[in-house]
This record gives C-alpha cells, structure tokens and sequence, in this order.
C-alpha cells in the first residue's frame, strides 16, 4: 500500500467521511519538498488534522509528539535534518 493511500485511509477514516483524496504529487522520492507539494494539494481541513506516522509492518498509527532538526553529533543523519519524533 502507496504511503498516499495509507495517508487516505487515515484521513477517511479519522474524518468518518467516505471521500478519496489522490494528490498529483509522487512521493517516490520521500523528501520533504514531495510532502509539501502534497501538503499544497489536499483539502483545507485535512491541514487541521494531527499528524500520524503509520507503520505498515505492524498496522500501528503513531501520533507525532513532536518536529526537530538533527545536530552536528548525529552519526544517522546529516546534520539538519528535520525529523519527526513520535515518543
């Protein structure tokens, strides 16, 4: 399942609405400028929505606690990088 559908799903079922939001916009590359293209697309009040990491793997849906950039120690990532931290 395209992470657009996950994203779909979610919003349909949080907004108990049967509607099919499909942006133009590929994630194929997963970078934030592909997020915000697709931010730009979909309807109003699904920007006030709470954001939801979901795990396909173990069909779980995390809220996101928080946003952050990564530091000159981080041995993971380039430093700045924005990050979305669920716990």
């Amino acid at each position: 399942m395209s992470l657009i559908s996950q994203l779909n799903d979610a919003l349909d079922h949080a907004m108990n609405k049967q509607r099919f939001i499909v942006p133009k916009t590929d994630f194929n590359k997963g970078t934030y400028r592909e997020l915000l293209a697709i931010l730009s697309e979909i309807p109003d009040d699904c920007l006030d929505k709470s954001v939801t990491i979901y795990d396909n793997e173990s069909d779980e849906y995390y809220p996101v606690k928080g946003v952050g950039f990564t530091g000159p120690g981080c041995k993971v990532c380039d430093e700045d990088t924005m990050t979305l931290s669920i716990n």
